[in-house]
């Protein structure tokens, strides 16, 4: 176990192998760890799922629910819900958190079983008090949106806040939303700034949106057009739909770049593009098309539309995002 922790993985891999071959259930399973990711061997989901299965079946709780997790995202073997319930559930009934959490996620989700938000919340809070991260936040999620449990943001707020002190960023992130709003906590922008920019810096588009809407307009720092802009940018990269909305609309008021039609109409198509025709943010990014063609000349609308195709082209669609439970 030692040469696997000091990256010594050739000579690990020979131990566990000879461990593996006794029956030792560890070394089986830190055969599908090398084996999924890579270290030491070539990578190879079918021999992990080897491994994880045969660990598994003699009762390594980690094993049944990495088994679990190859079954539910398809890696290996086909992608079957019902075997991955069936998994994450073995290890869930020896008190694995992250087991609890996953067969939570499952009934929160419907996946391969029909929702059941009591029971998934029930789930979610056994592994939060384990300390498990995902866990914290999705309990977080629950109270905020009140689904499986009645709608508390003083708890909401009480869960983002163990899962964002262990480094997960989307519960940094909802903290900080929590504070910019007062629900649940006194409403503090400065207290909002800093979860945002710990999540933003982990690069979680929603805080870096967050903090550009911060800086636009000035709540709990100076107001900062320029600085604004570098967290809409950085939001917008990853294509989240809002932040382009609103680098359009700078560029079109000289906020934090100069003035520019082109750019402002080019960040309006690429936000239109990345955008579903029954979403809210459509009609805003039409409007807001029309609204500058209505300016523009059209050797500028064609060179707007240029570097909007250039951009798509260059940035797969990430899409809209929202921390949800997961």
């Amino acid at each position: 176990m030692v040469a696997y922790y000091v990256d010594d993985y050739a000579t690990a891999f020979a131990q566990f192998r000879a461990s593996a071959a006794m029956g030792d259930l560890q070394s089986e399973f830190m055969l599908g760890n090398m084996y999924r990711l890579g270290r030491g061997v070539r990578q190879s989901y079918s021999s992990a799922w080897k491994w994880y299965r045969l660990a598994a079946k003699s009762g390594c709780a980690q094993a049944q629910n990495d088994l679990g997790a190859m079954y539910q995202h398809g890696r290996g073997p086909a992608r079957d819900y019902a075997r991955a319930l069936k998994w994450y559930r073995a290890a869930a009934e020896q008190g694995d958190g992250e087991a609890q959490e996953n067969v939570g996620s499952l009934y929160w989700q419907g996946l391969g079983v029909a929702k059941d938000n009591g029971y998934a919340v029930k789930l979610f809070q056994l592994a939060a008090h384990q300390g498990i991260a995902g866990a914290q936040f999705n309990m977080g999620i629950a109270y905020a949106i009140g689904r499986g449990t009645p709608q508390d943001y003083a708890e909401a707020a009480r869960w983002y806040r163990e899962a964002a002190r262990q480094g997960d960023a989307a519960a940094q992130s909802n903290l900080g939303a929590l504070y910019a709003s007062g629900r649940g906590v006194p409403q503090n922008y400065v207290e909002a700034v800093k979860w945002y920019l710990r999540a933003a810096h982990q690069g979680e588009a929603t805080a870096q949106a967050n903090l550009g809407s911060i800086y636009a307009n000035g709540r709990g720092v100076r107001q900062n057009y320029s600085e604004a802009m570098k967290w809409y940018q950085l939001a917008a990269q990853q294509g989240f739909v809002p932040a382009q909305i609103e680098i359009g609309s700078m560029y079109a008021n000289g906020q934090g770049a100069s003035r520019s039609l082109v750019n402002a109409y080019m960040w309006c198509d690429v936000s239109q593009a990345s955008t579903e025709t029954d979403s809210k943010y459509f009609n805003m990014t039409r409007e807001c098309l029309a609204l500058l063609a209505a300016h523009m000349a059209s050797v500028q609308i064609e060179e707007g539309k240029r570097l909007a195709s250039a951009w798509l082209a260059a940035h797969p669609r990430v899409g809209d995002q929202v921390n949800e439970a997961r």
